[in-house]
């Protein structure tokens, strides 16, 4: 098995998870969001034809849930988004995988068959990403380790997708279809199906 999906999550901890949508519905709900879209992730990435990693920030103060459901339960390294995203990377290499995905958790529309597809072009590209509506990505895939792909970019803007396909350009590289991650209310009502379950719990 040399296939390594890696989950970069925050601990879900009240009034510390998506706090620009909790400005527009309360920590209470914005919280119930998150653990939605953790859970989510979390099952999408149950299967046999990869192995499991999930980073957390901060460290959970009880990985039992976690630990059954993944291979390895490890703690983000490093001040900056960026920081974080090379120390994961890395340590992914170090353990001998040649293909690498790294996906966050703020996609209600993640499914399995997306995972599939990008490992699927792994075998014929470098890189893979899944680029956001707002401008960033959900997903970047490697097959080599590479740190300047993290280096200076101007993370949580709109600039994001742009910047590191900018690196890309010399590499093969497959971007795949283009997805709503939810940080704000807009966001959230684009997803029907969570929106409906929100509005249902909560007004």
């Amino acid at each position: 098995m040399n296939r390594l999906i890696i989950v970069m999550a925050k601990v879900p901890i009240l009034g510390q998870v998506k706090t620009r949508l909790a400005k527009s519905i309360g920590d209470q709900a914005a919280f119930w969001i998150y653990k939605k879209l953790l859970n989510k992730t979390i099952k999408t990435i149950d299967s046999s034809y990869w192995k499991t990693a999930i980073f957390f920030d901060p460290k959970p103060n009880n990985i039992a849930p976690y630990q059954n459901i993944s291979e390895y339960t490890l703690t983000q390294k490093g001040t900056t988004l960026g920081e974080r995203l090379i120390n994961a990377t890395t340590w992914g290499f170090d353990q001998g995988y040649q293909q690498v995905i790294v996906v966050g958790s703020d996609l209600w529309d993640i499914n399995q068959d997306t995972l599939i597809k990008g490992f699927h072009h792994l075998e014929g590209s470098d890189f893979v990403i899944g680029p956001t509506y707002d401008g960033g990505y959900y997903l970047i895939g490697m097959r080599f380790y590479f740190k300047s792909l993290f280096k200076n970019i101007s993370w949580s803007t709109d600039k994001v997708f742009e910047q590191t396909v900018n690196k890309l350009i010399h590499h093969k590289t497959k971007i795949l279809e283009k997805k709503n991650d939810i940080d704000s209310i807009d966001d959230l009502k684009k997803e029907k199906e969570l929106y409906q379950l929100y509005l249902k719990n909560f007004q």
